[in-house]
């Protein structure tokens, strides 16, 4: 899904949401000539940020949240201004002073917008950059109450190195020739050692501008200041935006702890990181290809199969529509000619079962494969991988769309939806130890594959030994349930129902078979 889909409607779920910024950021990084742009979401920050790698993170949103336009075009304008710094600026140039660091970053974000707005490089994103600046700004006069609060200047300079933007901050009169002239430098600027220059400068002549240095802890340091983790400086209405503070003094910026200048993104509450770029494989045979494992050739029970198809077999409906005019004579009703009745047919009523989607998480972490032979214990993959085909065949064979995710410390999809069950199974056989259980990497994914979907009934299998991020996890089933995907874990000698809910655990395959599958109610 690209951004001007999502962009034309008026909400989208938030995993629909994830997919078109993550297209929309490979697709600016293209444009701007960049390498490969890897993007995290996480709920580890609540700003967007890149590095000199090329690595882009935004404040994580939840699969099920519900996403308005202006948090898309909030996000959008990030992933442009953090890609910009990727192209522009020199992360190796920066002040060992805190307060000229946030200084030299207010000055870089004017320069990096102005100058990609007048290369015309992506086309017309002056509204788009503008849009962002000015929302920032409202947000920010409705709260701040002193504007003359030294932590907050570092913030009236970055909408002052900012052509595009319309809305202004209430400034010292004092302080504006100084923020005035750090702007026209701004926009000759070349690198980001000249912002760096500028931003000292700044620092030196704000310092001059304060008739004395106020004490620590003092009343007139204190007056009216926000705290050190308050959103960018934020402030006390619109209608006060033309209005510069009512003290005409200038505060000393030494010692000052300031507000950081990069705005809060809204994030929503996603447990833990998730990035489809860094921990999902494009390769298929990422854990395939290995020596054959005795379970390919293994048989299926026949009680699990007839279970496994139960389970999914017992929605459709065929029966008859009698007392009609024409169709298969109803033998029953042919008494009833004698006396004028000509409705004598019936017709054969099919009513298909719910159509339905299933993705197969299996693992294959290295403690699957684990072997005692002295203790008796033999490697958990191999029931796994029973489980695994007779899940796989019998569902094709009823009609349900499948396909797996395999996991160890990365995940891959050795079978696609769109890939043939039979060679899929075999393939399967041949996996190897994959490392540790990302199993949370593996769900949300799976959950994304599903989300897209058109059947109506969607499932997550879980097939596991482990607890790799068991937090993650429930909280993502939760995402699961709320997008209507169930899920379901199997816990191979392994109790799992405190993470999944709804699982089974065996230590045989025939248990699959018996009365644990009978316990399992899945959506309709």
């Amino acid at each position: 899904m690209n951004i001007e889909t999502i962009l034309s409607r008026p909400s989208i779920r938030g995993l629909e949401f994830r997919l078109g910024i993550e297209a929309y950021a490979h697709k600016i990084g293209s444009a701007l000539g960049l390498p490969r742009v890897y993007v995290t979401w996480t709920d580890g920050m609540s700003t967007a940020a890149t590095n000199s790698s090329g690595e882009l993170y935004l404040a994580g949103v939840k699969d099920e949240a519900i996403v308005n336009r202006a948090l898309v075009a909030k996000y959008a304008a990030f992933v442009v201004h953090e890609l910009l710094h990727h192209k522009y600026t020199d992360f190796a140039i920066y002040a060992k002073e805190q307060y000229i660091r946030v200084l030299h970053n207010a000055i870089e974000d004017g320069w990096i917008e102005n100058s990609a707005i007048d290369s015309g490089l992506l086309g017309n994103i002056g509204p788009l950059l503008g849009e962002m600046i000015d929302n920032m700004t409202r947000e920010a006069i409705a709260s701040v109450s002193d504007w003359n609060d030294p932590r907050q200047y570092p913030y009236i300079l970055a909408v002052h190195c900012r052509q595009h933007a319309s809305i202004k901050c209430p400034t010292n009169p004092t302080l504006a020739p100084i923020f005035d002239t750090a702007a026209k430098h701004c926009l000759m600027a070349n690198n980001s050692a000249d912002t760096l220059k500028i931003a000292e400068w700044v620092y030196d002549q704000i310092k001059k501008a304060s008739p004395e240095q106020p004490k620590k802890g003092s009343k007139k340091a204190q007056k009216g200041s926000t705290s050190p983790d308050q959103d960018k400086g934020k402030g006390e209405g619109a209608d006060k935006a033309d209005q510069s503070s009512g003290d005409p003094s200038v505060q000393s910026p030494v010692g000052v702890q300031p507000v950081e200048v990069e705005p809060t993104l809204d994030a929503g509450g996603m447990m833990g990181t998730f990035s489809a770029d860094i921990e999902v494989s494009k390769d298929e045979r990422c854990h395939t290809g290995g020596f054959p494992r005795p379970a390919v050739n293994a048989p299926i029970p026949a009680r699990l199969r007839y279970e496994v198809k139960r389970l999914f077999d017992d929605s459709g409906l065929s029966d008859f529509t009698r007392n009609r005019k024409a169709g298969v004579v109803n033998i029953h009703a042919l008494p009833s000619v004698a006396t004028g009745n000509d409705c004598v047919f019936k017709r054969r009523l099919e009513v298909e079962g719910i159509d339905s989607a299933v993705v197969i998480c299996l693992d294959v972490s290295g403690s699957m494969f684990q072997e005692k032979k002295e203790r008796g214990i033999l490697p958990r993959i191999d029931p796994a991988l029973v489980t695994c085909r007779a899940l796989l065949g019998t569902l094709e064979a009823a009609g349900v769309k499948t396909a797996v995710v395999a996991f160890g410390t990365t995940v891959s999809v050795p079978k696609s939806f769109s890939k043939n069950a039979k060679r899929a199974s075999v393939e399967l056989g041949c996996v190897y130890p994959g490392g540790g259980t990302n199993d949370y990497a593996a769900l949300r994914y799976a959950h994304q594959m599903l989300a897209m979907r058109p059947e109506n009934r969607k499932i997550a299998f879980v097939i596991t030994d482990g607890r790799g991020r068991p937090d993650e996890v429930r909280q993502q089933v939760k995402s699961g349930n709320a997008l209507g995907i169930t899920t379901i874990g199997i816990g191979i000698k392994e109790d799992i129902s405190d993470i999944y809910g709804q699982a089974v655990e065996i230590d045989d395959i025939a248990d699959l078979g018996n009365a644990s599958f009978k316990q399992i109610k899945l959506a309709a």
